[in-house]
């Protein structure tokens, strides 16, 4: 689990570095991405960009059920302030997970999460907000 953590950790640095400038404002919550993943040990990654204010949410699902392991990273910005946080969660699918943003009133948030089985299947990971 530790190279995933710190693969999810790079990513969400690189991701939040090289956000776009404009964004969609989601109006209720929705899911910004999605991302899925099959086999032995099966992994799933996810990146997505919010600078809707809401509270972002993981969900992890797999076929069949099964326990899986998931962490993410949400780097949030305001100004010139960048400001990073690392989760992670365990448990039998679906799992779900609220991300807590680490900037009160930013400007915008990248989050990338990722998921892995403990057997085989399939798993997908969603982020919504």
């Amino acid at each position: 689990m530790g190279a995933i953590a710190r693969i999810v950790g790079l990513a969400a640095l690189a991701a939040a570095l090289a956000a776009p400038a404009a964004a969609v404002t989601p109006v209720e919550s929705e899911t910004l991405a999605r991302g899925s993943g099959s086999g032995h040990f099966a992994v799933a990654f996810v990146h997505a960009d919010d600078r809707g204010g809401r509270p972002l949410r993981l969900l992890v699902r797999s076929a069949p059920r099964q326990w899986v392991t998931a962490a993410w990273t949400i780097s949030c910005h305001r100004g010139f302030r960048l400001v990073t946080a690392s989760g992670t969660a365990s448990g039998t699918t679906p799992l779900a997970a609220t991300l807590p943003r680490p900037l009160a009133r930013s400007a915008g948030c990248a989050v990338v999460a990722g998921a892995q089985l403990e057997g085989a299947g399939r798993v997908a990971v969603a982020v919504s907000g």
